[in-house]
């Protein structure tokens, strides 16, 4: 479980705490007493918008799914350099 989550949040802390809490949400909002993987699908299929077959947490090789971390690299490197 902890693999899927990490590579959902796209390894990044804060976005491994924010996936956390929105699970948590979502088990509070169904009453539920125990955090469970469906909780973090839900959220995480929220943030992403994707199909189930494409959920890291639905998926038997989760590892094989590509995250926008490449993209987001390339982004905050970018980022940097128009900085100066």
């Amino acid at each position: 479980m902890i693999g899927r989550i990490f590579h959902g949040a796209r390894y990044r802390f804060g976005r491994t705490i924010e996936l956390l809490l929105q699970a948590m949400e979502f088990a509070i909002e169904r009453k539920e007493a125990q955090l469970t993987i469906e909780h973090f699908a839900s959220a995480y299929a929220m943030n992403e918008a994707c199909s189930v077959s494409e959920n890291v947490f639905f998926a038997e090789q989760y590892w094989l799914i590509e995250t926008d971390l490449t993209v987001e690299i390339k982004s905050h490197r970018a980022s940097r350099k128009r900085r100066g």
